[in-house]
């Protein structure tokens, strides 16, 4: 009877640890406590578009609220986002630029950390005909001595979720 009682004992303890190990991953998958993303660099020394993963390393394309994307280059480039895309933060270098193509949006931040744009190039809203955003999601902090350029009509525009 005493060694079934240890067994039961043991075997108490293991299932409570189970469950506590996939509670603790639930919450945190959840509920955001863990964002990780990966740090890209533009590498091409031309322009060309955000959308080229052989352009960034490592190779791939940022569009995470945990990814960081860095455009700071030894020539000046410009680099056009021709799509919609989500950083955490976004470091643009002196005499590059980041071009957010017409009617599309880049958001900086997740909602819970915030996130960082360090720009002393430019970053340029080219809006022609199509509501074009710089979106702030949570506190975004904003450094350098780069220039935010609202191109070509009304429909650019600066704004903030969170």
């Amino acid at each position: 009877m005493h060694t079934s009682k240890k067994r039961l004992s043991k075997n108490f303890i293991f299932l409570a640890f189970l469950v506590c190990s996939a509670l603790i991953f639930w919450a945190s998958c959840a509920f955001g406590a863990v964002v990780s993303g990966t740090d890209y660099t533009w590498i091409k020394g031309s322009d060309g578009n955000w959308n080229e993963s052989t352009s960034w390393n490592p190779e791939g394309v940022p569009n995470g609220s945990g990814d960081t994307a860095t455009v700071d280059t030894a020539t000046d480039v410009t680099v056009t986002m021709n799509g919609s895309y989500t950083l955490g933060g976004l470091t643009v270098g002196s005499g590059d630029r980041v071009l957010i193509d017409n009617a599309q949006t880049l958001i900086v931040g997740a909602s819970a950390s915030g996130g960082t744009i360090i720009n002393n190039g430019t970053i340029l809203l080219d809006a022609t005909a199509g509501y074009t955003h710089l979106r702030a999601n949570g506190v975004v902090t904003l450094d350098g001595s780069g220039s935010v350029e609202l191109g070509h009509d009304t429909f650019a525009q600066l704004d903030r979720d969170g």
